[in-house]
């Protein structure tokens, strides 16, 4: 059995909602389980994030899948005291060679999303990890631009949706769920082809 753990953060349940479809695209994939962490702001003490039980799955799983909400045209804090708390397992390589990717959502089609992103591969190249991002061609070059289509964004570093401000994911268009849930089975096939006995 392979283990993909998808952690985020999530501020009004968006980020949540993007993961669900992430977790069933990786659960899609056969041999293959999905652990489902979400940062708790209680996990938080004077700025430092401290979660062992977390850290314990995430050691344990053969790829991470990142995601944080973009505020202000970066992560969310929140996220970002996960990933300083991460710099102890840096000087061990304990992540090194696990797959990674990541994912975001904002409130406008654009919302300086990519920098999040950027973060994220960044973040993940510290730790030596393998990144993989979006597959999925834009529909709207076929379709000429829906709410339906897949990777409506264009985001290939990662995943990127958009949900307007106000609204809840439930309302977001039905093609970033869709592109969700083949984000999380690429990543799963991805991995499960990189750690095949078979390949060597």
């Amino acid at each position: 059995m392979t283990t993909i753990s998808v952690i985020y953060y999530s501020g009004s349940g968006i980020t949540d909602g993007i993961a669900k479809p992430i977790a069933t695209g990786i659960e899609s994939v056969d041999d293959m389980t999905c652990h489902m962490l979400r940062i708790d702001p209680v996990h938080i003490v004077e700025g430092r994030w401290q979660d062992e039980e977390t850290l314990n799955i995430l050691n344990k799983s053969e790829g991470i899948i990142l995601g944080s909400p973009t505020y202000m045209g970066s992560l969310a804090s929140q996220f970002k005291a996960f990933m300083d708390k991460t710099s102890e397992l840096w000087w061990t390589r304990q992540w090194k060679n696990k797959i990674a990717a990541g994912f975001t959502s904002c409130s406008s089609p654009a919302g300086d999303n990519l920098n999040s992103l950027l973060q994220l591969a960044v973040f993940a190249a510290q730790h030596g990890m393998i990144w993989v991002g979006q597959s999925e061609l834009p529909e709207r070059y076929v379709t000429g631009g829906t709410p339906d289509d897949t990777n409506r964004l264009g985001s290939f570093l990662g995943l990127a949706t958009q949900v307007t401000a106000g609204q809840s994911f439930t309302q977001a268009p039905s093609g970033d769920f869709k592109t969700a849930q083949l984000f999380g089975r690429r990543i799963a096939e991805v991995t499960a082809n990189f750690y095949r006995t078979d390949r060597f």
